[in-house]
């Protein structure tokens, strides 16, 4: 399509959309789900490279370029990793008892340490005023 005249502001805009759809995906949650998260990054990076070529280097249109790419990604969408804010009742529960194991520890320190305990009780309290 090298004889076309020069692409719109709004195709650069919608391929530029689609391009930032491709590449803003959710971080993942844990280090374990980085692995995943990488692979389907990579993914998307090389189409959306594939596009923009297109477009810059043979003359594509960038609205065909733009659905050829948004094609690309239902066929590959970004899944199959938890996502940071992404809630899962496992991970919830597991948390939770970190917590309360924290709490005992933090209080059977205190226990043992009771010169120590007081010193960090009184440094939390003159840091919050």
């Amino acid at each position: 399509m090298t004889d076309r005249t020069e692409p719109t502001a709004g195709e650069l805009r919608q391929l530029l959309a689609a391009v930032l759809e491709a590449l803003d995906i959710p971080s993942p949650a844990t280090i374990g789900d980085g692995e995943v998260y990488d692979r389907i990054l990579l993914d998307r990076v090389l189409d959306a490279r594939v596009a923009l070529a297109g477009v810059l280097r043979r003359g594509d249109d960038p609205g065909w370029s733009a659905d050829y790419l948004r094609v690309r990604l239902a066929e590959k969408p970004a899944t199959g990793y938890r996502a940071v804010g992404t809630s899962h009742p496992q991970t919830d529960e597991v948390l939770e008892e970190v917590v309360v194991d924290e709490e005992r520890v933090r209080r059977s320190v205190d226990a043992q340490f009771p010169v120590i305990a007081a010193f960090l009780a009184n440094d939390r309290i003159e840091g919050t005023r």
